[in-house]
């Protein structure tokens, strides 16, 4: 038993509630390849390694295949899910992809947005993970095998182990190595953002000599203030990536 979780059974005090936040189609223009290809490829390489299942369970990896964005985690662009990729043994094809999100529903947008790339996902509800991998560790018996990275939890793993299924686990994901070589059109967004951001500093920069030049005691706090400000009027804008640190020192 977890101990937190009898503490706060015994003082009335539940876990926080799970924010699901409205999910943010990424298109090629950003991204540079569909999530049909990105899935194919994983389907490959889960043949490549036998592996039946591909459980992804790190939240920027999912976001990274489907081309979908989120914002239920601050300063992240990821929401709170899991992703199966099932394989058909029998023909080395992609058997289905099936994503655990929210209450289970995609809006319209979300929905469109992976038929166009060519994608069928099933959503089902975020809480029905575990007894699914329970029934699917049974479903695919002994000569099943469900390839997830050794980051992922105890309970994922103690839920596969219900059933004979065997359990690949290797030190990083497929999807975290592929995310390390980048497209020319990631490249380019990559470029382009700091073009903005450097555009935004310089401005915020030019601010605080103006304020100073004028006898004005600028803190650390405004100054952030004014640097998001600025970063926000440049295009493309969705929030910073971490809480800004203006300032340092005495």
């Amino acid at each position: 038993e977890n101990l937190v979780d009898i503490a706060r059974t015994r003082l009335d005090d539940g876990p926080p509630d799970r924010l699901n936040e409205a999910l943010l189609p990424l298109t090629l223009q950003y991204t540079g390849q569909p999530s049909s290809e990105k899935i194919s490829e994983l389907v490959q390489q889960m043949n490549t390694r036998g592996a039946t299942v591909l459980l992804l369970t790190a939240l920027d990896d999912i976001a990274y295949t489907l081309n979908v964005r989120g914002s239920d985690i601050p300063f992240n662009p990821v929401f709170f899910s899991y992703l199966v990729i099932r394989r058909n043994p029998s023909t080395n094809t992609l058997n289905s992809v099936i994503l655990f999100w929210d209450q289970g529903v995609l809006a319209t947008n979300i929905a469109a947005h992976l038929a166009s790339e060519n994608v069928a996902v099933q959503a089902r509800p975020y809480a029905d993970i575990f007894d699914y991998l329970r029934s699917l560790s049974v479903e695919l018996g002994a000569g099943g095998t469900i390839w997830l990275s050794d980051e992922a939890s105890h309970a994922i793993v103690l839920a596969i182990e219900n059933g004979p299924a065997r359990i690949l686990s290797t030190s990083i994901s497929p999807v975290a190595l592929k995310k390390c070589v980048k497209n020319d059109v990631e490249l380019q967004g990559f470029r382009l953002a700091h073009i903005k951001d450097g555009t935004a500093v310089v401005r915020s920069l030019y601010w605080v000599e103006k304020q100073v030049a004028d006898g004005v005691n600028v803190t650390e706090v405004q100054l952030s203030k004014m640097m998001e400000k600025l970063r926000g009027e440049e295009e493309n804008f969705m929030g910073p990536s971490f809480s800004t640190i203006a300032g340092a020192g005495e």
